[in-house]
């Protein structure tokens, strides 16, 4: 019985040592960096090529920190209550959190901030100027957004205003509310 014993543990033994190995080796590509996390607090950050975690004990997120695009997709009115909408392709790069900071997903709420801060320099001029004023001002609106997304660990390079769009007529909805009331 024991020489079925040797066999039978390394039968059993090596596709578990083999599974672990899978499951506890991360590959790492070239740009970005591996965020490991235990209980939604970065422990450590490493960069590119093979890395370790603890099964079952850490979390662990790829994250890119080579420059990418972010699009915005921005709707608002302007100070004369016209329907604007504008595209943006928001040129950004991430920053790795620090070990013993909570880790947020960086990108979901940077997008939303960067939105407000354009939604808002539409609803401060008119749709006469709005062309002109956006135009004027892109570079404070840069410097805004990266302000606002920078906490979150994304630096705002560049905007790159894609589309504008300004709705002149009403919607139906709209005007069929106004004259039935």
């Amino acid at each position: 019985m024991d020489e079925y014993q040797v066999p039978m543990v390394a039968l059993l033994g090596v596709p578990l040592l083999a599974l672990l190995a899978t499951v506890s080796v991360r590959w790492v590509p070239e740009g970005h960096v591996l965020v490991v996390t235990r209980r939604g607090i970065v422990s450590r950050v490493t960069g590119a090529g093979l890395r370790l975690r603890w099964p079952g004990v850490d979390r662990a997120e790829v994250v890119p920190v080579a420059p990418q695009e972010l699009p915005l997709a921005v709707r608002a009115d302007t100070a004369d209550g016209r329907d604007v909408r504008l595209l943006v392709l928001a040129h950004v790069t991430l920053v790795p959190p620090s070990p013993l900071e909570r880790f947020v997903e960086p990108l979901a709420s940077a997008e939303v901030a960067a939105q407000r801060v354009l939604a808002e320099a539409v609803r401060r001029r008119a749709v006469a100027d709005l062309a002109e004023g956006l135009t004027q001002s892109w570079p404070s609106l840069v410097a805004a957004a990266d302000a606002v997304t920078r906490p979150r660990g994304v630096r705002v390079v560049d905007l790159e205003l894609v589309e504008l769009d300004v709705l002149l007529v009403p919607s139906t909805s709209v005007t069929a509310a106004r004259g039935s009331g």
